[in-house]
Formats: C-alpha cells, structure tokens, sequence
C-alpha cells in the first residue's frame, strides 16, 4: 500500500509539472515578426523605431548627403525633409527626435561622427541645440533624461545629463542607451 501511495505521488507530481510547463510555454509572448522594407541600395544606419509603426533611418549612397528616411513594412517611404543631413539618434515621448549634425573622421580603422546633438520637434521648425561635441545619445522614454558620449581631452566621457560625467575612458565609448524604466545607463566601451 506505501508504494502505491508513492507512486501515485509521483504522478501526481508529473501532472504537476507537465502543466506548469504548459502554461508556461503558453504564457509566454509571440516571437516578433520580421518585415523586411524597401530595399535600399547604400549605407544604412542609426535606424530607430518611430513609435507610429514604421522605423526611421540614415542613408548614405555614395559620398552623397545624408537622407532621412522613414519606412514602413509594405513599401510605404518618404524623406524626412527637416531631418536631411542629419543622423537621427532616438526619438523622444513627445514625437521630438534628437539628431547629430557633424563631420566624419576615421578613428582607429572606424568612421566616427561627432558634432552637435539638436532636437527637432515633433511639429517641424528651428533645429534646438542640446549640446555640442557629441558622438552618441539616446533619451529616456519619458524625455527627462539625456544621455551623451563625448571626446574631451584625449578621454571619452559618458555623460548623463549632459555635462555630469558618469564613466570615462582611454577607449572609445560609443552607443549609450538609457534602458526604458530610466534607472540604468548602458554603453560600449572599446578601451579592452
């Protein structure tokens, strides 16, 4: 009688687990679909989301000026007329985009863009200064927080806001991201 008590435990147990598993695996969310846009012939980057279902991004051909250029899954595009030129880096809660405009010099064997970071608004206008000597920036979700990397003095500084320097290097930093809660900063260090 106590093996079977134990037994029936046991499957008792599998049961368990098995639905816990299932309901798991249930619970979890869809993988994201793929879509791929337009094609496009040049260089591509600094692409971001546009929080309106299409994605926003750079594109070089050639040693032409740069376009920005919006796209949406179905061939849908268009040129960002106020953005052209400029390299978009995030886009703010408010539907603003903050952008780099500067100049390209080779750094250990990369291109690297560095030179003002400018805010457009949502609703066209004047180009606003952020701040200058900039080579990379993302904000947080909500706006409150500006996150910039710079080169000064031979050094690369992290700097979030702009002007409190919250990590420093020999090497390059590059690519600093806010994560979306506001709390934590991320960034490249290519210094090892």
């Amino acid at each position: 009688a106590r093996r079977s008590w134990s037994m029936a435990g046991a499957a008792l147990a599998l049961v368990v687990a098995i639905l816990a598993i299932q309901r798991f695996w249930a619970s979890r969310p869809p993988l994201p679909a793929f879509t791929p846009l337009s094609p496009f012939n040049g260089q591509i980057f600094a692409a971001r989301f546009d929080g309106q279902g299409g994605a926003v991004f750079a594109l070089r051909q050639g040693d032409e000026t740069t376009q920005v250029i919006r796209a949406e899954a179905g061939g849908e595009e268009s040129a960002m007329p106020g953005l052209q030129g400029l390299v978009p880096l995030c886009r703010q809660a408010d539907g603003s985009w903050l952008v780099l405009r500067g100049t390209r010099h080779l750094e250990l064997g990369q291109e690297v863009l560095e030179g003002d970071l400018l805010r457009q608004a949502k609703s066209g206008g004047p180009l606003q200064p952020v701040s200058d000597g900039v080579s990379g920036a993302d904000a947080a979700r909500d706006g409150t927080l500006i996150a910039v990397i710079r080169h000064v003095g031979g050094r690369y500084r992290l700097e979030a806001p702009p002007g409190h320097v919250r990590a420093e290097s020999e090497g390059r930093l590059e690519t600093p991201r806010i994560s979306p809660s506001g709390r934590w900063l991320a960034y490249i260090d290519r210094s090892g």
